[in-house]
C-alpha cells in the first residue's frame, strides 16, 4: 500500500483548510479513475499531518498517487502559499521603502502573479507544472513531505522566479509613479495657462492615427511648442505625447475627443491632463463622417 505523510504548521488554519481541500480533490480524482484512496488527518503540538494512502500496491499505484499529489500540492502552493512568499520577499528585500509603498508593491506583484491572460499567466502555469513535477519526483523517493520546508529548501528555482516577479512589480510601480508625477505636472501647467482657442476636436481613429480640428471643422494649425512645453515633454512616455504637446501649445478651453477606443493610453492621458475641459464623444455626425470616409478609402 502506498502511503504518504504531508505536514504543515498548524498556526495558519486557513492554509490547513486549503491544503485539505486540495488533497480531497486529489482523492476524488483518483476515486473517479477507480483508485481506492484514503485521507486521514491528525495534529501534533505544532503541525497538522495528512496521511494520503492508496490501497492498491505496485509501481503504477505509486506513480499515479505521486502524480496526483504533485498536482494538488502544487495548486496549494500557488493559490495559497505564493502570496505569502511574495510578501516576505518584498518586505525582506525592500525594507527601505515606506509601509505604504510596500503595500502598493505587494498589490502590483499580486496582480501580476494572478493575471489570467498573457505572459504572466503562462509563467504562472509554468511555475505550477515545474513544482508539480518536482513534488512528484520527491514523493517517489520519500513518503514524508513538509510543505513549508519543501518550499524553502527544495524550490530554489521557484523562489528565483518569484524574485523576478517582484522586481517586475517594482519596475511597474516606479514607472506608474513617474507617470502620475508627469500627469500632475502637465495638469498643473494646463491650469496655469489662459485658453488660446475655444474648442479643439481630437479625431482618434485607433492606434496612432489622430486628426486635430478647429471648432469649424478645419484642420488645426499649430506653431512650434514653446520651450516650457519642450522641457515638460523631454521624457516623453509614448508616441502619442505629440498630441498632448500640441494641445498644450494651443491651450483649448474645451476638448472633444471622438473615439471608439476610450481604453487607449492616449485617451486615458488626455482625460487626466485636461480634466474638467475634455468630453468624450462616441458617435456624433463627425464620427460617422470620419468612419464613412475611412471605409471609402
Amino acid at each position: 500500500m502506498a502511503a504518504y505523510l504531508i505536514t504543515l504548521p498548524n498556526q495558519a488554519r486557513n492554509e490547513v483548510d486549503q491544503l485539505r481541500s486540495c488533497l480531497n480533490r486529489g482523492q476524488e480524482h483518483l476515486a473517479a479513475a477507480g483508485w481506492d484512496c484514503r485521507l486521514q488527518e491528525w495534529e501534533t503540538p505544532d503541525r497538522v499531518v495528512f496521511r494520503f494512502s492508496c490501497l492498491k500496491r505496485g509501481t503504477k499505484a505509486e506513480e499515479t498517487v505521486c502524480r496526483e499529489l504533485g498536482k494538488g500540492i502544487a495548486h496549494f502552493i500557488l493559490s495559497c502559499r505564493e502570496p505569502a512568499v511574495i510578501r516576505s520577499l518584498i518586505r525582506r528585500g525592500y525594507q527601505a521603502h515606506q509601509p505604504g509603498e510596500i503595500a502598493q508593491i505587494e498589490a502590483y506583484a499580486s496582480r501580476i502573479a494572478s493575471e489570467k491572460n498573457g505572459q504572466s499567466s503562462r509563467l504562472r502555469m509554468q511555475r505550477k507544472e515545474k513544482i508539480a513535477r518536482h513534488l512528484e519526483r520527491f514523493l517517489h523517493t520519500s513518503s514524508m513531505l513538509s510543505v513549508d520546508g519543501f518550499i524553502t529548501f527544495r524550490l530554489k528555482s521557484y523562489l528565483r522566479a518569484l524574485h523576478k516577479l517582484v522586481n517586475h512589480a517594482i519596475d511597474e510601480y516606479l514607472l506608474d509613479q513617474e507617470y502620475k508625477e508627469f500627469i500632475q505636472l502637465l495638469r498643473y501647467f494646463v491650469s496655469m495657462q489662459k485658453p488660446k482657442v475655444p474648442l479643439v476636436h481630437v479625431m482618434h481613429e485607433g492606434d496612432r492615427c489622430f486628426q486635430l480640428l478647429q471648432s469649424d471643422g478645419k484642420p488645426l494649425t499649430v506653431q512650434e511648442a514653446d520651450s516650457t512645453i519642450d522641457e515638460l515633454l523631454e521624457q516623453a512616455f509614448s508616441h502619442e505625447d505629440l498630441i498632448v504637446s500640441t494641445l498644450l501649445t494651443v491651450a483649448p478651453e474645451q476638448v472633444i475627443m471622438h473615439t471608439r477606443h476610450e481604453e487607449a493610453n492616449v485617451v486615458r492621458t488626455l482625460k487626466q491632463v485636461f480634466e474638467g475641459r475634455i468630453q468624450i464623444c462616441h458617435g456624433c455626425a463627425r464620427c460617422r463622417e470620419g468612419a464613412h470616409s475611412r471605409s471609402d478609402a
